[in-house]
Parts: structure tokens; C-alpha cells; sequence
């Protein structure tokens, strides 16, 4: 199995809920700021909560994402306006924008969301997940609520309804697999295709 190498770029953007109030607390300039109640509850009715634990680690604006293969070739680009690294090692990122150099072609994902896990080999994107393979002179679109991707095997796969469509043809099916490396579908039922041959 191939080795990769992930590197990233972006903007740090502090949110004040980051801060938080317990950390405020210790700097009184800063809850004055944040408008933070005080710790002992006076001033104000009743006893003061405890703030949830935020999960966010760090955010970051304008994200770019680069995979690299054992050979220093670079294979995909991820960019996200906003990005979250979480404590428990995953990442959200919003609006994320996928696009794969492959020897056969060039592949693209875009959806409302992805969340990379913590081992880092697995992407689910979800809202309006839009794909799209160019191989020569073919061209497909794929759309489907949420997806699977798998970057080091370049395979992604759904278990949600997925339309292809290209030039000439329309297909629909209930669950795909789909193999970026060779531009294979495996497509698991209810499928209904209609095709149109060029004239």
C-alpha cells in the first residue's frame, strides 16, 4: 500500500467561544469583553452552569488540504472556506471542494459538508453531494445525499439513492461503489437507465 503525505495551509481564525468563559475568568479584561457571568454567581439569579466543553480544537478559514503519494507526486486538493480540527483528532469541513489527479483522469467532489475521521482514511460528505470523472472525451456526473470516500484507495462508496448521468445516458440506483482508479460503478439495485444514442 502506498504511502501518503497530508500538508495543509489556512488562515487561523479564533472564535470568542473559544476563549470560553472558564479560561475569561482568569482574565478579568477579557470576560469583561465576552460579557461573561461571573464564577461565583453574584450578580446575577441563581447558580452559574458550567459551560459544555467546546469540541473545536482549533478553526481555520480558507483550509487547502494536499495528498501527496509515496513519490511526491501530488493526488488530490481539499479546500473548505471553514474548517474545524476537533479534540477527538477528527475534522469538519464546510462546503469542501475535492479534486483528484489520476493517471486515467481527473475526479471532483463538493458537498454542504465533509468530516474526516481520526485516522484520517475516511471522508463522509453529505448535503448535495455532487461528483464528477472526465476520462477523455467522457464525462460523468454523479449526485447522491451523502458519500464515502476512501483516499489512500481512491474509492468511495453509498448506500443513498445515486443518479449518473452523462452526455447520452441517465442512470438511477439504490447504493454504488465507485473505484476512481479505474472509473468503475458497481451499482446495487432498483436501477432504472435510460440511454439516448448520439446521432
Amino acid at each position: 500500500m502506498a504511502a501518503f503525505t497530508y500538508t495543509t495551509s489556512a488562515h487561523l481564525y479564533v472564535k470568542r467561544k473559544t476563549i470560553g468563559c472558564a479560561l475569561a475568568h482568569r482574565l478579568p479584561h477579557i470576560a469583561s469583553v465576552i460579557r461573561c457571568p461571573s464564577p461565583t454567581g453574584s450578580g446575577s439569579r441563581g447558580a452559574v452552569l458550567p459551560l459544555a466543553e467546546d469540541p473545536v480544537r482549533l478553526s481555520l478559514t480558507n483550509s487547502t488540504l494536499y495528498q501527496y503519494d509515496a513519490d511526491g507526486a501530488q493526488v488530490s486538493v481539499l479546500h473548505s472556506p471553514q474548517a474545524e480540527h476537533l479534540k477527538n483528532g477528527e475534522d469538519r469541513l464546510h462546503q469542501p471542494e475535492m479534486r483528484v489527479r489520476l493517471k486515467n483522469g481527473e475526479r471532483s467532489l463538493r458537498a454542504a459538508l465533509a468530516e474526516r475521521n481520526a485516522a484520517k482514511n475516511r471522508i463522509t460528505l453529505s448535503g448535495g453531494v455532487v461528483g464528477e470523472q472526465t476520462s477523455g472525451t467522457h464525462h460523468y456526473h454523479i449526485t447522491t445525499a451523502s458519500l464515502h470516500y476512501h483516499p489512500e484507495q481512491q474509492q468511495a462508496e453509498t448506500a443513498d439513492p445515486i443518479t449518473l448521468t452523462s452526455e447520452t445516458s441517465r442512470t438511477e440506483a439504490v447504493g454504488a461503489r465507485w473505484d476512481m482508479n479505474t472509473n468503475h460503478f458497481t451499482l446495487d439495485h432498483n436501477l432504472k437507465s435510460t440511454y439516448e444514442p448520439a446521432p
